[in-house]
């Protein structure tokens, strides 16, 4: 009898969570992916590409965020969960200098709070569901938080992987450091360009929904596993 009385209360206590969340539209998501990107691939692969003018400001000399993801399962995504929820730049005006630095918009031919207001409206509204994340303050300064705890470039170069114009390296042993320091499996992504090579472009971290570090469990194939990797050193206040 108790069984059956447990049962009840589970299967009871699993509508009423669906039931809200129908009721609220609100999407699940159950882990996060934290996106830091290369600048200079970022820009010589959209100079290549000709879809913007690039540029790295002064102050950006390491990787920069480009996002913090809610995910579900082997998706990126759900994306857009509040469209009346948008993007208050005076939200952000106490970080303006840190995000300029470490999550810049490296795109000179558009405004400048058009990324962050892109990574807000299709990603931080979804974020949100979790406390630690809600508004735009929250959003942004965790994931400086973010970019300060998990350094890329310190924890390659610590190992002998630095930008360089004349080496290039092994996707394996790039993936291979970034498991070995960071004690979790990761995820790395890659752009092509015809003249110059499969560039380094992005590291992907997953987190669980109380922000610690877990394994990747999928990794989109962006890269190509024979090939070499290009890792050119930043270049900044050069319009690409």
């Amino acid at each position: 009898m108790h069984f059956l009385a447990s049962l009840a209360f589970s299967v009871t206590f699993f509508l009423l969570v669906e039931s809200r969340n129908l009721s609220t539209g609100e999407k699940q998501w159950d882990h996060i992916i934290f996106t830091q990107q290369w600048p200079e691939s970022a820009c010589e692969h959209v100079n290549a590409s000709g879809q913007h003018s690039c540029e790295i400001p002064s102050s950006t000399n390491a990787w920069a965020v480009h996002g913090i993801w809610p995910s579900m399962g082997d998706t990126k995504g759900p994306n857009y969960c509040n469209e009346s929820w948008s993007f208050d730049p005076s939200k952000i005006q106490g970080i303006l200098s840190e995000l300029k630095a470490e999550w810049p918009n490296l795109y000179t031919d558009t405004e400048l709070y058009s990324f962050w207001e892109h990574e807000w409206v299709k990603h931080g509204t979804c974020a949100a569901s979790l406390d630690s994340l809600r508004g735009e303050m929250k959003y942004f300064s965790t994931g400086l938080s973010l970019h300060k705890k998990y350094d890329v470039m310190g924890t390659l170069a610590k190992r002998g992987i630095s930008p360089s114009r004349s080496k290039t390296y092994d996707l394996t042993d790039v993936v291979g450091v970034l498991q070995d320091e960071f004690g979790y499996s990761v995820c790395i992504g890659c752009v092509y360009n015809q003249d110059i090579g499969q560039m380094l472009y992005q590291m992907y971290i997953c987190l669980d929904k109380s922000l610690s570090m877990i394994d990747c469990q999928h990794c989109s194939q962006s890269c190509r596993q024979e090939e070499k990797l290009v890792y050119h050193p930043i270049e900044n206040n050069i319009v690409y």
